[in-house]
Parts: C-alpha cells; sequence; structure tokens
C-alpha cells in the first residue's frame, strides 16, 4: 500500500468516526462511554508506541536492502570517497 492510499484510509476512517460521533450526539447518547483523562492516557500510550516504533525502524537496518546500502555506504567511504576531501 502506497502512501497515498494509507492517507486515503486514515481520512475515511476518520470521517466515518466523526459521522458516527454526530449521530449518536443527536440520539443523545454518549459516544464514548470514557473520561476525557481516560482518552488522554491511551492517546499517550499509542503515540508513544508509535514513535518508539518508528524510531526503531528508521535507525536501524531491517530490511535486506537497507543493510545492503549500509554495506555500500561503509565500502565507499571506506575507500576515501566519503565527501571529507575537497572535489577536483
Amino acid at each position: 500500500m502506497n502512501r497515498e492510499t494509507m492517507k486515503a484510509w486514515v481520512y475515511l476512517l476518520a470521517e466515518l468516526v466523526v459521522i458516527i460521533n454526530a449521530f449518536l450526539v443527536a440520539k443523545g447518547m454518549t459516544p464514548l462511554p470514557v473520561s476525557e483523562a481516560e482518552v488522554i492516557e491511551w492517546g499517550s500510550y499509542i503515540l508513544g508506541l508509535i514513535a518508539f516504533l518508528h524510531a526503531c525502524w528508521k535507525n536501524h537496518n531491517w530490511t535486506p536492502a537497507a543493510q545492503k546500502a549500509q554495506e555500500f555506504l561503509k565500502g565507499f567511504k571506506e575507500d576515501g570517497f566519503g565527501g571529507d576531501e575537497d572535489a577536483e
């Protein structure tokens, strides 16, 4: 799934939540039978987990392609082409 498709699904899901919420409020029902503090607490947990997973994925070479690219970069730097010298 590419980035644009993922964004479309997220926006669709958000709109569905808003519509369901509006319907429940119109019927006099409580959309979320939890306190605001609980929503904030769980939101913090979820965002923390997402940030942790993103940091692990972004800063490490998990995939075979990333590992191969890292080996290429390491060899590139060891051969003296690391960009520290002035280009002539």
